[in-house]
């Protein structure tokens, strides 16, 4: 339970609520499709930043390695982007003070999901290294290194993108605001 201290305004509230509510965003926040679009590009980039790392730590060739650091790089930066963007998008940048009662549930809900994502990937790592050291090399784990940085990126980013991407795809569209001078007329 949140105190009531927690939950009053400060001062700065208004200006990320009117960083929040920007036009563009809410053109986005009110199209599933746009939404689940955002998404899935989110998903796509970090799975080929993570093949480029893997790959980069396979291939010992300098100039392939840097080509491959590079290509990281470069993804690293739209990542982050739509990172922020999906947050803003689904309110998960706004403090919980700042969101109404359904947005705090689905808040809550997402961040549930996030948990039990997380905690599913590290146990199912965990259990199948376990089944490769007792089936494949009862003598000892042989974990290839090459695998460390992609699955920790993929780590990362699930933990970080999972509660974003549960709102982005499961809220429904947003309905229009109705203009008030059709009531009146």
């Amino acid at each position: 339970m949140k105190s009531l201290k927690s939950l009053a305004p400060i001062p700065g509230d208004n200006l990320l609520l009117a960083d929040t509510e920007k036009p563009a965003l809410n053109r986005v926040r009110a199209s599933r499709t746009r939404r689940r679009f955002h998404a899935v590009l989110l998903v796509l980039l970090v799975l080929a930043a993570c093949v480029s790392l893997a790959a980069g730590d396979i291939a010992d060739i300098g100039d392939l390695w840097s080509l491959l650091l590079l290509a990281f790089l470069g993804l690293l930066a739209p990542v982050l982007y739509l990172i922020t963007r999906l947050n803003q998008i689904s309110r998960m940048s706004l403090p919980y003070r700042l969101l109404d009662e359904r947005q705090r549930g689905d808040r809550d809900d997402a961040h549930r999901f996030g948990q039990r994502m997380t905690s599913a990937m590290l146990g199912l790592s965990f259990v199948l290294s376990a089944l490769i050291t007792i089936v494949f090399s009862p003598g000892g784990a042989d974990f290839p290194g090459w695998l460390v940085l992609p699955l920790l990126w993929l780590l990362v980013m699930a933990h970080t993108m999972a509660p974003a991407l549960y709102l982005a795809w499961t809220q429904p569209d947003e309905l229009p605001e109705e203009d008030d001078d059709l009531d009146q007329a």
